[in-house]
């Protein structure tokens, strides 16, 4: 059969991923909160068994895509995930579930940096920004479904969505076999064993990240994201649902996290598709003062999430503040891939920013869970927007910063969208 657009499969790639992540994480607070009865600290702690995997398999899956194959390293990764899912769903353990979120994450840092190198590869010189917000929007949509059918399966059972996400994946490594080019990839050629590979790897991934100020500014900025949001989204559902008025609307809270989590949805496919239709026309100065106002609006709305009594008013925050979340990453991996100017090392520097986030995870998601656990979640939550706010400052210093350099001198080509 012959390979189809690399556009088209990415597209199609990013958008069964979204299912498969709406399909479990609609509903998996629910099921770890009801089906297994895990207390907040607990369910920080399953996120963070996750990305303590994230963190040491990080450069060593990186460098199967840089060496071997970037196709090979996401269809391992997929096999993984599927499998960690489909154990996770099975025995209601938190000790089971700890070793599942392991496997899972593991499959999670194969495919990690390996999807975006191998688009860019396959794409190259050609503008990325239009390509990762659609990206980004049909993720959106895929999530949509995967909202109502996560919800439908959790009525029966909550952890039904988990079994048909590791099937969603199966299916994914089938037709990724088939359809899936890879002419842009030229492995990098090392007779170096295993560990001194990863060392070069290492070295290379590192000097990338600090040879510009700008990559140095991504990567404290990947730090602050896993900072804040491992804590916001393992708590925001026992949060939420302490909300829920005693005469419940819906009758359901599985209902209620439908409608929350479709408005979300809703809300950043047209936030994606404004950004989108005025790409071709941000440049440099334009796009930090963008990034800026979607990591400003995120921390207000984490904070009001943490602060309002309303249950009202905190689900319209909440999908104010998951569309300007969820606007950011398409924006962030075009502009971070700019500054690439090593490709046959992008897969490793890609997976050294995430491995940044693990850190932040690492650290943030712990110390919120015991703060939530010990004084109360809302307080979690307020800490969890106050850690967005270095964020919100580096982008305003690199706004001012560009505005004072003017886009004619040096520096705008690099950080163009």
């Amino acid at each position: 059969m012959k390979h189809k657009d690399p556009r088209w499969v990415y597209l199609f790639y990013r958008g069964g991923m979204a299912f498969v992540f709406s399909l479990v994480f609609t509903t998996s607070s629910l099921y770890h909160i009801q089906m297994v009865g895990l207390n907040p600290l607990q369910l920080v702690l399953v996120g963070t068994a996750l990305e303590i995997t994230h963190f040491i398999c990080e450069i060593p899956t990186g460098i199967v895509a840089d060496r071997y194959s970037r196709k090979l390293s996401i269809l391992i990764g997929l096999g993984l995930v599927g499998l960690g899912l489909f154990l996770e769903g099975a025995v209601q353990s938190f000790l089971v579930i700890l070793i599942a979120q392991v496997i899972w994450g593991l499959g999670d840092t194969f495919t990690s940096g390996a999807d975006t190198a191998w688009i860019v590869d396959e794409l190259g010189d050609a503008p990325m920004e239009g390509l990762f917000l659609k990206a980004a929007q049909i993720s959106q949509i895929a999530s949509l479904f995967g909202i109502f059918i996560s919800m439908g399966l959790a009525i029966f059972s909550p952890n039904l969505p988990f079994f048909l996400s590791g099937l969603v994946c199966l299916l994914l490594i089938l037709l990724l076999v088939r359809q899936m080019p890879e002419t842009g990839f030229s492995p990098t050629e090392s007779d170096e064993k295993w560990l001194s590979g990863m060392g070069t790897a290492l070295k290379e991934g590192f000097g990338i990240i600090q040879a510009k100020h700008i990559m140095l500014a991504a990567a404290i900025i990947m730090l602050f994201e896993g900072l804040y949001s491992e804590g916001f989204d393992r708590l925001w559902t026992a949060h939420f649902l302490t909300k829920l008025p005693t005469s419940n609307l819906f009758g359901r809270e599985e209902l209620w996290l439908l409608a929350v989590n479709f408005f979300a949805a809703i809300f950043g496919i047209f936030l994606m598709q404004w950004l989108e239709k005025r790409s071709e026309h941000l440049k440099s100065r334009s796009l930090y003062g963008v990034l800026f106002l979607l990591n400003a609006g995120k921390a207000v709305s984490i904070l009001l999430f943490a602060l309002l009594g309303n249950v009202w008013g905190i689900a319209l925050v909440y999908c104010l503040g998951n569309s300007l979340r969820n606007s950011f990453y398409p924006l962030y991996d075009a502009w971070v891939n700019r500054q690439i100017e090593q490709p046959e090392w992008r897969a490793t520097a890609l997976s050294m920013l995430g491995q940044l986030n693990s850190i932040g995870q690492i650290i943030g998601g712990p110390l919120l869970g015991w703060v939530a656990w010990k004084i109360g979640v809302p307080l979690g939550l307020i800490l969890s927007g106050m850690l967005v706010l270095p964020i919100v400052l580096i982008y305003g210093g690199l706004f001012i910063r560009q505005k004072h350099k003017g886009n004619g001198e040096e520096g705008d080509a690099d950080t163009t969208l």
